[in-house]
């Protein structure tokens, strides 16, 4: 071996001992997986916390062939009930111009219907059918089932709590 390839060369490290420190910069010296400093941010755990929660809803979605986009159409629908597009484009905070080809997909698995507002020909009116009633009691169970088995790690009495922080976080966030 050439004197140039001998300095390049890594030599595996001698044994330690137990009473001897592990040397600076070692692996054995980094904090365990989970255990560095930013890791216990609030906006590090919310954003891992949102990753699981957001993986378990698509999943939960994917049982019943719903859209994320769809999903909110209908859970809003169960709630408002009858409305016309504008109004329910405006509560789910899509745009008026990009509800359409939603509502097409819906109407089209049979689970809203629009007809012509007797009061405004121009305008549109929304509504569940029974098929659509049907498929948000589901999501609606499957949703519930996800949320307890995300939070079962949680006391009963910290989970309000902690819906009223998000809460809380989510408006002062949408403040101008």
């Amino acid at each position: 071996m050439t004197a140039e390839r001998e300095e390049t060369v890594a030599h595996p490290p001698l044994p330690r001992t137990a009473a001897q420190p592990p040397p600076a910069g070692s692996v054995d010296q980094l904090p365990l997986p989970g255990r560095l400093s930013f890791q216990s941010g609030t906006g590090y755990l919310l954003g891992k916390v949102g990753a699981v929660a957001k993986q378990r809803w698509t999943a939960t979605l994917a049982q019943t062939g719903v859209s994320p986009n769809q999903f909110l159409v209908l859970m809003a629908l169960a709630e408002t009930g009858q409305v016309c597009q504008q109004f329910l484009a405006g509560v789910i905070g899509i745009d008026p111009r990009n509800i359409v080809p939603i509502l097409d997909s819906v109407e089209a698995r049979g689970l809203i219907s629009r007809d012509t507002d007797p009061a405004d020909r121009r305008r549109r009116l929304i509504e569940l059918t029974p098929a659509g009633r049907r498929i948000v009691a589901e999501l609606s169970a499957l949703g519930e089932q996800s949320e307890r088995e995300l939070l079962a790690p949680v006391p009963e009495a910290d989970r309000e709590s902690l819906r009223r922080i998000l809460r809380i976080v989510l408006a002062a966030s949408r403040q101008p």
